[in-house]
Protein backbone atom coordinates (compact mmCIF):
# COMPACT_ATOMS: atom_id res chain seq x y z
CA UNK A 1 0.00 0.00 0.00
CA UNK A 2 3.18 2.24 0.40
CA UNK A 3 3.42 2.75 -3.34
CA UNK A 4 0.02 3.62 -4.06
CA UNK A 5 -0.72 6.15 -1.15
CA UNK A 6 2.28 7.91 -1.78
CA UNK A 7 1.07 8.64 -5.17
CA UNK A 8 -2.28 9.62 -4.04
CA UNK A 9 -0.47 11.88 -1.84
CA UNK A 10 1.48 13.42 -4.30
CA UNK A 11 -1.28 14.07 -6.47
CA UNK A 12 -3.20 15.99 -3.14
CA UNK A 13 -0.28 17.65 -2.41
CA UNK A 14 0.57 19.05 -5.88
CA UNK A 15 -3.19 20.28 -6.40
CA UNK A 16 -3.08 22.28 -2.74
CA UNK A 17 0.42 23.82 -3.89
CA UNK A 18 -0.75 25.53 -6.95
CA UNK A 19 -3.52 26.30 -5.19
CA UNK A 20 -1.25 28.17 -2.83
CA UNK A 21 0.86 29.69 -5.59
CA UNK A 22 -2.08 31.49 -8.15
CA UNK A 23 -2.13 34.96 -5.67
CA UNK A 24 1.82 34.69 -5.84
CA UNK A 25 1.52 34.35 -9.89
CA UNK A 26 -0.63 37.05 -10.40
CA UNK A 27 1.84 39.67 -8.25
CA UNK A 28 5.25 38.54 -9.58
CA UNK A 29 4.47 36.25 -12.79
CA UNK A 30 4.81 32.44 -14.00
CA UNK A 31 8.43 32.95 -14.50
CA UNK A 32 9.49 34.24 -11.08
CA UNK A 33 7.13 32.10 -8.83
CA UNK A 34 8.78 28.84 -10.76
CA UNK A 35 12.36 30.17 -9.63
CA UNK A 36 11.67 30.47 -6.43
CA UNK A 37 9.87 27.36 -5.78
CA UNK A 38 12.42 25.85 -7.66
CA UNK A 39 15.39 27.29 -5.15
CA UNK A 40 13.40 26.87 -2.32
CA UNK A 41 12.98 22.90 -3.30
CA UNK A 42 16.89 22.52 -4.47
CA UNK A 43 17.96 23.51 -0.81
CA UNK A 44 15.84 21.18 0.57
CA UNK A 45 17.18 18.46 -1.19
CA UNK A 46 20.46 19.27 -0.68
CA UNK A 47 20.07 19.58 2.74
CA UNK A 48 18.41 15.66 2.79
CA UNK A 49 20.83 14.59 0.17
CA UNK A 50 23.96 15.65 2.33
CA UNK A 51 22.00 14.38 5.93
CA UNK A 52 22.11 10.61 3.55
CA UNK A 53 25.34 11.03 2.49
CA UNK A 54 24.38 11.10 -1.14
CA UNK A 55 25.58 14.85 -1.85
CA UNK A 56 27.38 14.25 -5.11
CA UNK A 57 27.65 14.56 -8.87
CA UNK A 58 27.64 11.16 -10.86
CA UNK A 59 30.73 10.35 -12.72
CA UNK A 60 31.08 8.86 -16.35
CA UNK A 61 32.50 5.53 -14.34
CA UNK A 62 28.87 5.21 -12.77
CA UNK A 63 27.29 5.10 -16.37
CA UNK A 64 26.28 8.71 -16.36
CA UNK A 65 27.78 9.55 -19.64
CA UNK A 66 27.21 12.26 -23.01
CA UNK A 67 23.15 10.67 -23.91
CA UNK A 68 22.49 10.73 -19.86
CA UNK A 69 23.85 13.96 -19.68
CA UNK A 70 21.83 15.62 -22.72
CA UNK A 71 18.45 13.92 -22.07
CA UNK A 72 18.74 15.03 -18.64
CA UNK A 73 19.06 18.51 -19.82
CA UNK A 74 16.18 18.22 -22.11
CA UNK A 75 14.24 16.41 -19.23
CA UNK A 76 14.76 19.63 -16.80
CA UNK A 77 14.62 22.40 -19.69
CA UNK A 78 11.14 20.44 -21.16
CA UNK A 79 9.03 19.20 -18.03
CA UNK A 80 10.44 21.86 -15.18
CA UNK A 81 11.69 24.93 -16.74
CA UNK A 82 9.42 25.48 -19.32
CA UNK A 83 6.41 22.70 -18.04
CA UNK A 84 5.87 23.89 -14.80
CA UNK A 85 5.97 27.44 -15.78
CA UNK A 86 3.20 27.29 -18.15
CA UNK A 87 1.27 25.32 -15.73
CA UNK A 88 1.74 27.72 -13.20
CA UNK A 89 0.68 30.52 -15.85
CA UNK A 90 -2.56 28.40 -16.98
CA UNK A 91 -3.60 27.79 -13.24
CA UNK A 92 -3.51 31.38 -13.14
CA UNK A 93 -5.66 31.97 -16.04
CA UNK A 94 -8.10 29.10 -16.02
CA UNK A 95 -7.81 27.65 -12.48
CA UNK A 96 -5.84 25.00 -11.01
CA UNK A 97 -8.75 22.54 -11.73
CA UNK A 98 -9.00 22.92 -15.27
CA UNK A 99 -5.29 22.87 -15.30
CA UNK A 100 -4.62 19.61 -13.94
CA UNK A 101 -7.79 18.47 -16.35
CA UNK A 102 -5.50 18.87 -19.20
CA UNK A 103 -2.80 16.89 -17.40
CA UNK A 104 -5.37 14.02 -18.03
CA UNK A 105 -4.53 14.19 -22.15
CA UNK A 106 -1.28 12.98 -21.04
CA UNK A 107 -1.98 9.13 -21.36
CA UNK A 108 -3.96 9.66 -24.53
CA UNK A 109 -1.35 11.63 -26.02
CA UNK A 110 0.85 8.86 -25.56
CA UNK A 111 -1.45 6.00 -26.56
CA UNK A 112 -2.47 8.36 -30.11
CA UNK A 113 1.06 8.47 -30.42
CA UNK A 114 2.10 4.63 -30.05
CA UNK A 115 -0.67 4.30 -32.52
CA UNK A 116 0.46 6.54 -35.09
CA UNK A 117 4.03 5.43 -34.87
CA UNK A 118 4.77 2.22 -33.40
CA UNK A 119 1.33 0.88 -35.21
CA UNK A 120 0.48 -0.30 -31.83
CA UNK A 121 -3.37 -0.88 -31.45
CA UNK A 122 -5.34 0.64 -29.19
CA UNK A 123 -7.55 -1.59 -26.75
CA UNK A 124 -11.06 -1.57 -26.60
CA UNK A 125 -10.76 0.23 -22.59
CA UNK A 126 -8.12 2.68 -24.26
CA UNK A 127 -10.81 3.61 -26.59
CA UNK A 128 -13.83 3.85 -23.99
CA UNK A 129 -10.79 5.82 -21.76
CA UNK A 130 -10.00 8.07 -24.74
CA UNK A 131 -14.07 9.02 -25.05
CA UNK A 132 -14.60 9.07 -21.69
CA UNK A 133 -11.91 11.88 -21.18
CA UNK A 134 -12.94 14.25 -24.10
CA UNK A 135 -16.57 13.98 -23.28
CA UNK A 136 -15.56 15.08 -19.61
CA UNK A 137 -13.19 17.90 -20.61
CA UNK A 138 -15.70 19.28 -22.83
CA UNK A 139 -18.23 19.31 -20.20
CA UNK A 140 -16.20 21.43 -17.98
CA UNK A 141 -14.30 23.38 -20.65
CA UNK A 142 -18.03 24.56 -22.39
CA UNK A 143 -18.70 26.14 -18.39
CA UNK A 144 -15.75 28.67 -19.63
CA UNK A 145 -18.20 30.49 -22.33
CA UNK A 146 -19.28 33.01 -19.64
CA UNK A 147 -15.94 33.84 -19.45
CA UNK A 148 -13.63 36.27 -21.60
CA UNK A 149 -13.29 33.64 -24.12
CA UNK A 150 -9.12 34.87 -25.27
CA UNK A 151 -8.07 34.56 -21.53
CA UNK A 152 -10.10 30.79 -21.35
CA UNK A 153 -8.13 29.85 -25.08
CA UNK A 154 -5.04 31.13 -24.05
CA UNK A 155 -5.04 29.70 -20.49
CA UNK A 156 -6.26 25.96 -22.24
CA UNK A 157 -3.47 26.33 -24.83
CA UNK A 158 -0.77 26.74 -21.89
CA UNK A 159 -1.66 23.76 -20.04
CA UNK A 160 -2.30 21.97 -23.41
CA UNK A 161 1.67 22.82 -23.75
CA UNK A 162 2.47 21.85 -20.42
CA UNK A 163 1.26 18.81 -20.77
CA UNK A 164 3.02 17.93 -23.47
CA UNK A 165 6.42 19.35 -22.29
CA UNK A 166 6.09 17.57 -19.04
CA UNK A 167 5.18 13.86 -20.73
CA UNK A 168 8.26 14.66 -23.28
CA UNK A 169 10.65 15.46 -20.16
CA UNK A 170 9.35 12.01 -18.25
CA UNK A 171 10.58 9.94 -21.10
CA UNK A 172 13.89 11.96 -21.55
CA UNK A 173 14.64 11.45 -17.80
CA UNK A 174 14.46 7.50 -18.05
CA UNK A 175 18.43 7.30 -19.27
CA UNK A 176 19.58 9.03 -16.48
CA UNK A 177 17.33 7.08 -13.77
CA UNK A 178 19.16 3.87 -15.52
CA UNK A 179 22.45 5.10 -13.79
CA UNK A 180 21.56 7.00 -10.76
CA UNK A 181 19.27 6.94 -7.41
CA UNK A 182 15.59 9.11 -7.78
CA UNK A 183 16.88 11.63 -5.27
CA UNK A 184 20.09 13.13 -6.57
CA UNK A 185 18.51 12.58 -10.14
CA UNK A 186 15.64 14.94 -8.92
CA UNK A 187 17.96 17.97 -7.33
CA UNK A 188 20.04 17.48 -10.36
CA UNK A 189 17.10 17.99 -12.61
CA UNK A 190 16.06 21.09 -10.47
CA UNK A 191 19.26 22.90 -10.64
CA UNK A 192 19.68 22.35 -14.30
CA UNK A 193 16.00 23.96 -14.87
CA UNK A 194 16.62 26.57 -12.52
CA UNK A 195 19.48 27.86 -15.19
CA UNK A 196 16.81 27.19 -18.14
CA UNK A 197 14.16 29.62 -15.69
CA UNK A 198 16.58 32.52 -15.03
CA UNK A 199 18.20 32.84 -18.81
CA UNK A 200 14.23 32.85 -20.13
CA UNK A 201 13.75 35.64 -17.52
CA UNK A 202 16.18 37.92 -18.81
CA UNK A 203 15.12 37.63 -22.37
CA UNK A 204 11.52 37.13 -21.92
CA UNK A 205 10.06 38.40 -19.04
CA UNK A 206 11.65 41.61 -18.27
CA UNK A 207 8.66 43.45 -16.47
CA UNK A 208 9.89 45.61 -13.49
CA UNK A 209 8.31 44.08 -10.17
CA UNK A 210 9.18 46.95 -7.32
CA UNK A 211 8.83 44.43 -4.66
CA UNK A 212 11.40 41.67 -5.07
CA UNK A 213 9.09 38.36 -3.42
CA UNK A 214 11.79 37.67 -0.81
CA UNK A 215 11.30 41.25 0.75
CA UNK A 216 7.25 40.70 1.35
CA UNK A 217 6.99 38.14 4.55
CA UNK A 218 3.49 36.90 3.52
CA UNK A 219 4.49 36.29 -0.20
CA UNK A 220 7.60 34.72 1.34
CA UNK A 221 5.85 32.08 3.89
CA UNK A 222 3.23 31.32 0.98
CA UNK A 223 6.28 30.35 -1.15
CA UNK A 224 8.06 28.55 1.00
CA UNK A 225 4.80 26.50 2.27
CA UNK A 226 3.74 26.05 -0.98
CA UNK A 227 7.30 25.06 -2.53
CA UNK A 228 8.05 22.48 0.60
CA UNK A 229 4.82 20.98 0.17
CA UNK A 230 4.80 20.59 -3.74
CA UNK A 231 7.87 21.28 -5.02
CA UNK A 232 10.13 19.21 -2.79
CA UNK A 233 7.75 16.56 -0.41
CA UNK A 234 5.31 16.03 -3.59
CA UNK A 235 8.20 15.46 -5.81
CA UNK A 236 10.08 13.29 -2.94
CA UNK A 237 6.46 11.20 -2.49
CA UNK A 238 5.63 10.81 -6.31
CA UNK A 239 9.28 9.33 -7.30
CA UNK A 240 8.50 7.07 -3.82
CA UNK A 241 5.50 5.86 -5.91
CA UNK A 242 6.40 4.65 -9.09
CA UNK A 243 9.49 3.24 -6.97
CA UNK A 244 7.12 0.92 -5.07
CA UNK A 245 3.84 0.39 -7.50
CA UNK A 246 3.40 -0.18 -11.33
CA UNK A 247 3.91 2.33 -13.49
CA UNK A 248 0.45 2.21 -14.76
CA UNK A 249 -1.19 2.28 -11.33
CA UNK A 250 0.95 4.96 -10.15
CA UNK A 251 -0.17 7.48 -13.31
CA UNK A 252 -3.34 6.40 -12.87
CA UNK A 253 -3.20 7.84 -9.02
CA UNK A 254 -1.45 10.68 -9.89
CA UNK A 255 -3.85 11.61 -12.78
CA UNK A 256 -6.14 12.70 -9.72
CA UNK A 257 -5.48 15.63 -9.29
CA UNK A 258 -7.92 17.58 -10.43
CA UNK A 259 -10.66 16.40 -8.06
CA UNK A 260 -8.02 17.53 -5.06
CA UNK A 261 -7.92 20.71 -6.83
CA UNK A 262 -11.71 21.18 -6.47
CA UNK A 263 -11.36 21.89 -2.25
CA UNK A 264 -8.46 23.54 -2.31
CA UNK A 265 -9.71 26.02 -4.47
CA UNK A 266 -12.91 26.20 -2.53
CA UNK A 267 -11.31 26.33 0.61
CA UNK A 268 -8.64 29.04 -0.01
CA UNK A 269 -10.36 30.99 -3.16
CA UNK A 270 -13.83 30.71 -2.49
CA UNK A 271 -14.31 29.16 -5.67
CA UNK A 272 -17.74 27.29 -4.83
CA UNK A 273 -18.02 24.60 -7.92
CA UNK A 274 -20.34 23.88 -9.87
CA UNK A 275 -22.72 20.21 -10.20
CA UNK A 276 -21.84 19.76 -13.42
CA UNK A 277 -18.05 21.20 -12.93
CA UNK A 278 -17.57 18.14 -10.49
CA UNK A 279 -19.42 15.73 -12.42
CA UNK A 280 -16.69 16.64 -15.11
CA UNK A 281 -13.88 16.37 -13.36
CA UNK A 282 -15.07 13.05 -12.30
CA UNK A 283 -15.55 11.64 -15.62
CA UNK A 284 -12.39 13.03 -17.10
CA UNK A 285 -9.89 11.58 -14.35
CA UNK A 286 -12.38 8.31 -14.45
CA UNK A 287 -11.19 7.69 -17.86
CA UNK A 288 -8.03 9.14 -17.59
CA UNK A 289 -7.30 6.23 -15.91
CA UNK A 290 -9.12 3.46 -18.12
CA UNK A 291 -6.93 4.64 -20.77
CA UNK A 292 -3.75 3.95 -18.65
CA UNK A 293 -4.83 0.93 -17.12
CA UNK A 294 -6.33 -0.31 -20.40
Amino acid sequence: MKGPLACLASAALWALAVTLFRPLIHRYGPWRVNLGKGSIALVAFIITLWVLGQLRIPSNSEGMGSLQWITLIGAATLGMTIGDTLILAAAHSIGAQRTFLIQCLSPIASSLLAWVFLQEALSLLQGIGIILTIVGLSMVIRMDHAQTHRASRRGYLMALGAMLCQALGIVLNKPSLQVMDAAPNAALRIALSLVGILILIKFLDRKRIHMPIHKDPSSLLRLLIASLLGTFLGFFLFILGIQNTKAGIASALTSTTPIFAIPFAWILEGTRPQARSIFGTVVTVFGAITTILG
